[in-house]
């Protein structure tokens, strides 16, 4: 009944919402209607570099949304950006399997990108080498320019020793199929994981899926050991899908996100936030409030925020949640900035006592009123983003958005421990007179492994630059959405690629190279 109903909004009501100013929050130069973004992060020399999925529409009787792989850089912090697309991958701009979807650069010329299932890093001008490492990639961390890890598909890790050059694979204790999805890791080498557990079956002639489970991994000595920590299984309905994990420099405290998901609508529908403060052995649900809405049509309909697009925490008592809320799906091409079909709500929450209490956006109000318009405003969705510090961030998301975090103040005490206000720019920054912490000490244990023993190595001998223009078609691609309906920026989700040829096919892969971070969202 609430299905039909949320069906009918576009057709027999009239909707209302408000939105509050988010003033310490400023909007970058987009960089492209048709882009979905996926990552972003800043360079060691503050530029600024986005990832993510072009959906341009081509031309004549027949326009085709088009995927292409965006990789983005700003020197300006977001006001002019120079398309690095052209240099990521073998095919280029053309090749959808060639999207950043993870990035740590370090300088203008020099990084290390996950590109499907391979790994990217750059040397010099214009080139790029590319290692293979079997599966899809949904994790990287570089502890510095040599140091680094990534995670994956079925239970895959990867580590280096020699910026991105080769990578081991590293053999766990516990195998598992899980699929790891995030990453976290801090200072003296120690790594936290999430774990999606993930089931499959075809309804309709469609592959739906249901997600009974998830688990929390921690590891050492930089992403060379790894012990299987907090787990839930049998999930009830059609599961939960993990979001973010973040942890302080104590390798104790940290939080992991989950949200309730429906195949049905294919998407998350409510999250959840936990605790953990043994290093993630065990972990408590807080009871974070997470309505931030109420939907009015023929009753009351709770609105829910759904999908953490980013999380920080500066300490025990401070941090934040940035994501989005879903509100309602609609027929035709409404949905404003949110999407084509689906109507979503930016959200963004801050607790300064722990978790105690948070402040949160004004309240969504959205109630049926008249016959007529599909014209719903609609935020645009934050897909992903990384916080630089408790007063400095960025989130990237659909339609291009941009969009830089820079806390404002007018005090002192407003910017926290160990930052101050500067009275100029009325900003917080960091305060140089503050007596920062040591550093956590090492890990134990952490000798260098032999690269030989027991792990396999993978070399980077696969060197390309944007004149190189041959394909690869044995990369893994996951799917984009169970919904088909939820089209976000333009995107479609047809099933049935006959009689188009190889630009639908294209189109598919582009699409379905980006499903795991929509179903949550």
């Amino acid at each position: 009944m609430t299905a039909r109903l949320f069906k009918c909004v576009a057709v027999c009501g009239f909707l209302l919402l408000s939105f509050p100013a988010y003033t310490q929050w400023v909007d970058g130069t987009s960089t492209g209607k048709d882009d979905m973004l996926m990552a972003a992060g800043y360079d060691l020399d503050g530029s600024l570099y986005v990832s993510g999925m072009s959906l341009e529409t081509s031309g004549g009787a027949m326009p085709i949304p088009i995927p292409k792989p965006r990789f983005m850089r700003s020197v300006d912090n977001a006001k002019t950006w120079q398309d690095l697309s052209r240099q990521i991958g073998s095919g280029g701009l053309t090749d959808p399997n060639n999207m950043v979807q993870e990035l740590r650069m370090f300088h203008q010329w020099e990084g290390v990108v996950a590109v499907n299932k391979s790994i990217a890093y750059q040397e010099s001008l214009g080139k790029w080498n590319k290692v293979d490492l079997g599966a899809r990639i949904n994790g990287l961390h570089m502890f510095d320019e040599n140091k680094g890890v990534a995670c994956g598909d079925n239970g895959h890790v990867w580590t280096t020793n020699n910026g991105g050059r080769n990578w081991n694979q590293v053999v766990l204790d516990e195998p598992t199929n899980a699929s790891f999805l995030s990453m976290h890791c801090i200072k003296n080498g120690q790594c936290f994981m999430t774990a999606q557990i993930s089931e499959s079956f075809a309804e309709e002639g469609m592959e739906k899926h249901t997600y009974p489970g998830w688990e929390v991994w921690a590891g050492t000595d930089f992403g060379q050991s790894w012990t299987k920590g907090f787990s839930v299984s049998g999930l009830s309905n059609d599961g939960q899908l993990v979001g973010p994990i973040f942890f302080l420099d104590d390798g104790k405290t940290g939080w992991v996100v989950s949200a309730d998901y429906d195949s049905n609508q294919g998407h998350t529908t409510r999250m959840y936030l936990f605790k953990s403060t043994d290093g993630g052995k065990t972990i408590e649900d807080i009871g974070l409030d997470t309505q931030v809405g109420t939907l009015k049509m023929f009753g009351a309909f709770p609105v829910y925020f759904n999908h953490v697009a980013a999380m920080y925490w500066a300490d025990a008592n401070r941090g934040r949640l940035v994501g989005s809320a879903f509100v309602v799906k609609i027929s035709g091409s409404g949905g404003g900035g949110g999407g084509d079909g689906s109507v979503f709500r930016r959200v963004d929450m801050e607790t300064t006592d722990g978790g105690r209490s948070w402040t949160k956006p004004e309240p969504i109000v959205v109630e049926s009123d008249m016959i007529g318009s599909q014209n719903i405003p609609s935020d645009p969705r934050p897909i992903g983003g990384r916080f630089q510090s408790w007063v400095q961030g960025v989130v990237v998301g659909e339609k291009g958005l941009v969009q830089l975090y820079q806390k404002k103040c007018d005090r002192d005490s407003v910017c926290g421990v160990g930052y101050k206000c500067d009275r100029t720019d009325l900003i917080c920054v960091e305060d140089p007179d503050f007596d920062k912490p040591d550093d956590p000490p090492p890990c134990t244990d952490c000798e260098e492994p032999d690269p030989q023993e027991d792990r396999d190595v993978i070399t980077g001998d696969d060197t390309y630059n944007p004149s190189d223009t041959t394909s690869r078609s044995d990369l893994a691609i996951p799917n984009i959405d169970d919904d088909e309906d939820s089209k976000g920026g333009g995107c479609t989700t047809s099933t049935n690629p006959s009689g188009l040829g190889l630009m639908i096919i294209g189109l598919l892969m582009g699409f379905v190279i980006i499903r795991r971070r929509l179903t949550n969202s």
